[in-house]
């Protein structure tokens, strides 16, 4: 089995961790500075069979079920052989970008990538149907280096401050935010001008992006974790099952 299912297995569940972020209280990351482009109508939801394989080339299977919340915001289960988890995602245009975690307390974050290199994008936390927003300047034109949080906001409206370091390594971004008295540690995957992101304190978690194909019955994606024994990414697609 992948470590991927390993960590499953423990009762692991999507997400990562950090800081909040993100754009207009509309469901949507901000594809220009006029707003969000409007999103296809389908919904994502669904039973699904899964087909991965971990960054050690390792396949497993299993089936997922993906649930709205409310909005562009979902819960996931993923059960690979005998063990069950859940998680949250969030969906931008043919884009769904989840987070799991060992411990409940899961995170997940979405970048618009702009031309500026300065990251835009949206967040939400487990338990929550309502996106919080982060604005991040710094960097260069391969993401690394430290950010400055210029306007993060949190669900409640509440505003806050800090860094956001981003590294690179066997393709997984790290992430470090630090705000207030708090730091969180992240994994991002890049696809196209969208940068996911898991965050979560507990030590183990992860992050899963999709690629939403033929109108949702479709979804081919990366995913990455910690404590892998083979650095890298991992694949996985969701076939809807009906």
């Amino acid at each position: 089995m992948t470590k991927r299912t390993l960590l499953l297995g423990a009762g692991s569940a999507i997400a990562i961790a950090a800081v909040f972020a993100f754009a207009k209280p509309a469901q949507s990351l901000p594809k220009s500075g006029a707003g969000a482009k409007e999103m296809a109508s389908y919904d994502v939801g669904g039973s699904f069979k899964i087909a991965g394989a971990g960054p050690d080339g390792k396949q497993y299977t299993g089936t997922a079920g993906i649930t709205k919340i409310g909005g562009e915001m979902y819960k996931g289960t993923w059960t690979i052989g005998t063990s069950t988890s859940s998680g949250i995602c969030f969906r931008d245009e043919d884009i769904l970008s989840c987070g799991w975690s060992f411990k409940h307390d899961l995170g997940v974050v979405a970048y618009l990538v702009k031309d500026d290199n300065s990251l835009d994008g949206v967040w939400f936390e487990e338990q929550h149907s309502v996106l919080g927003k982060e604005f991040l300047v710094g960097g260069n034109n391969n993401l690394l280096g430290t950010y400055t949080i210029k306007n993060g906001e949190t669900p409640e409206k509440k505003k806050y401050t800090g860094t956001v370091e981003i590294g690179l390594k066997s393709g997984v971004y790290a992430l470090k935010w630090k705000t207030g008295g708090s730091s969180f540690d992240g994994l991002g995957i890049r696809n196209g001008d969208v940068l996911t992101a898991g965050f979560n304190n507990s030590g183990d978690f992860g992050v899963l992006q999709y690629r939403i194909k033929k109108g949702g019955k479709l979804l081919t994606g990366q995913w990455a974790q910690t404590k892998q024994s083979t650095p890298g990414l991992g694949i996985e697609t969701l076939t809807k099952s009906f």
